[in-house]
């Protein structure tokens, strides 16, 4: 705004000085004041209530910048609390000002220019609200993923140590099961408080059946494919001289082991797919092919990170594995399909082809 424009639209609305304190509150949420205000001199915080009662900063305010001109514009209560960071000097604007500004007083274009004022504030309130909604989800999905860290930091510290100590597959599980449950649970609390849609986490039950009969299609292939690969290293690969494609070891041990690995794979894909994946890819930027993608990558890398206490080729196999899991939930929007599909591929490749081991003898 030039010095012209400035000194001719004080002129017009008669402001008043207004000089603040760092520390003192200027407008606050909830109140009507019919006031806006320009900030002359100084820097203020906007701040908007959370949940929880703490108050989230949401912006700052620089000379130049007007705060208070949606209450003013509608007449509702202020959307935010806004205080003084800094020694403070602004101007401010009566709603009295408006009042003027009737039909039967008023030109046709200054009534509909009054009117277009309050549509915006109208959309401008609502992205204020939907500002803060995603701060406050931002905030708990942090909180999450740093309790999700350590949990698994501490998973692979374990898992380090028993492979180590050569222990015994009964020993892992003892560790494995607990720590995996109480991720869960964790991952479980906060979708509940995070108030958002079921269906952002896969916890949606809505065409399952279809979504089943998809992950079928997509895993076949997939599982031709490791079918010829076993094939190909019982060829060519010495150590595999003489072995068979197939290694069925229908045993007690077995059975147990292939239970048990088909019940920790829904908490597996909650933990990864629903909890992380699901929440990522509404809160990331950009074009929804590519928030797709970011949160496949993140969300399997913390996946295969899990599995590296094995060694690095069961990592690896993991994350592999895990991209046709993430590709299925950003398709079906449910865990519905990467359950189905991640207990097929992995009951058949470490069990009925003998990977697991092939695996773990690769350092």
């Amino acid at each position: 705004m030039s010095i012209v424009d400035r000194d001719t639209l004080l002129g017009l609305l008669e402001p008043q000085t207004v000089r603040l304190c760092a520390g003192q509150v200027l407008l606050r949420e909830g109140e009507v004041s019919g006031r806006m205000f320009m900030l002359e001199e100084g820097e203020l915080e906007v701040l908007r209530d959370a949940a929880d009662g703490r108050m989230l900063l949401i912006g700052t305010v620089a000379p130049g910048q007007l705060v208070g001109e949606i209450s003013l514009l509608d007449g509702s209560p202020h959307t935010a609390t806004v205080r003084a960071r800094t020694e403070c000097r602004l101007m401010e604007v009566s709603r009295e000002l408006l009042e003027g500004f009737e039909p039967q007083r008023s030109t046709p274009l200054e009534y509909l220019l009054r009117e277009m004022a309050r549509s915006i504030s109208g959309h401008l309130r609502g992205a204020s609200d939907a500002t803060v909604e995603v701060l406050e989800l931002r905030q708990s999905m942090a909180s999450f993923l740093v309790s999700l860290l350590m949990g698994l930091a501490a998973y692979a510290v374990v898992m380090r140590i028993l492979a180590a100590q050569h222990a015994p597959l009964r020993t892992t599980l003892v560790f494995t099961v607990p720590i995996l449950t109480v991720m869960t649970a964790m991952g479980v609390v906060w979708a509940r408080r995070s108030r958002m849609s079921a269906r952002i986490f896969g916890l949606s039950w809505e065409g399952a059946a279809a979504h089943a009969r998809e992950a079928l299609l997509w895993t076949l292939p997939v599982l031709g494919l490791l079918t010829a690969l076993k094939w190909g290293l019982c060829r060519w690969v010495p150590e595999l001289a003489g072995a068979t494609v197939f290694t069925p070891r229908i045993t007690a041990a077995s059975i147990v082991v292939t239970v048990v690995y088909l019940a920790l794979v829904p908490l597996q894909e909650f933990v990864a797919r629903g909890a992380i994946q699901g929440p990522l890819f509404e809160f990331l930027v950009g074009s929804e092919r590519r928030r797709h993608l970011q949160a496949v990558v993140v969300s399997n890398t913390l996946f295969a990170v899990s599995h590296l206490h094995l060694t690095l080729a069961y990592g690896i196999a993991a994350f592999l594995g895990g991209l046709l899991w993430g590709a299925l939930l950003a398709r079906q929007r449910s865990l519905v399909g990467p359950i189905v599909s991640h207990a097929l591929v992995g009951a058949y490749a470490l069990e009925g082809l003998g990977f697991g081991r092939i695996l773990r003898s690769i350092h």
